[in-house]
């Protein structure tokens, strides 16, 4: 009987570089969506917890329309939102641009390279 051990598949050790890169990966995510986002954000719903109960704004009141509107390049509709936009984009990039220096800088290239053409077989670009 041929077992594996589990940290040998491709599935793991993809896993092992999303986590290892947890940070890059959501903020990719999240300015990935706000790209896609960006058609309903003026006509988009409310979702404020605050606002709705207490009838005020909260700090974070228009910050997701803000960073759709900064990720499009609309810098000031965005700070007419939430002031706050530009700091919420800086701190995403630099997630992203960190993440992707580490990976660069780790030799984690050769994974994706691995992962994107060898169709699970190691021997293949090893």
């Amino acid at each position: 009987m041929d077992v594996t051990h589990p940290s040998s598949s491709p599935l793991h050790a993809a896993a092992v570089q999303f986590c290892r890169n947890f940070e890059f990966w959501c903020g990719v995510g999240i300015l990935g969506a706000a790209w896609l986002y960006y058609p309903y954000c003026q006509s988009g719903p409310d979702f404020c917890v605050w606002r709705r109960f207490a009838g005020f704004s909260c700090p974070g009141c228009g910050l997701t329309r803000g960073v759709c509107f900064l990720v499009h390049g609309r810098w000031a509709e965005a700070v007419q939102f939430n002031p706050l936009s530009p700091v919420a984009v800086g701190i995403l990039l630099s997630n992203v641009l960190d993440g992707a220096w580490k990976s660069l800088r780790s030799g984690a290239r050769h994974f994706w390279v691995w992962f994107v053409f060898s169709e699970g077989e190691p021997s293949k670009l090893l």
